[in-house]
């Protein structure tokens, strides 16, 4: 996992033993709300878990882009969690549905 993924993981708690697989891709700079995170849970209950942490990544965001930036507070507004089996996305970007598509179209 990537800086940005380590950094997540830490924040979050997520232990190394939830993921076989995982990457962040964040903006720099606190003035973009873009935030993609696709991971692969390690099993079942993994997923339940990390799903959670997904939702509360999303309540904290809508909390920091709500009272900064109304234009990237739009984004977060429609960010999607989705999930497939044990591959789960979370996309907060300006067109998440063509995010979301690859997502679906490449676990079929």
């Amino acid at each position: 996992m990537d800086e940005s993924g380590a950094f997540f993981m830490e924040n979050q708690n997520i232990s190394k033993e939830q993921l076989a697989n995982g990457v962040v891709i964040a903006a720099m700079m606190n003035i973009n709300s873009d935030l993609i995170i696709l991971f692969e849970a390690a099993d079942e209950k993994s997923a339940e878990s990390l799903k959670e942490v997904l939702e509360r990544e999303k309540e904290a965001q809508v909390q920091t882009w709500s009272q900064y930036l109304p234009d990237q507070y739009e984004k977060v507004k429609n960010n999607v969690i989705t999930t497939d089996g044990n591959f789960l996305l979370y996309v907060t970007y300006s067109d998440p549905e063509k995010i979301v598509d690859v997502f679906n179209s490449s676990n079929k």
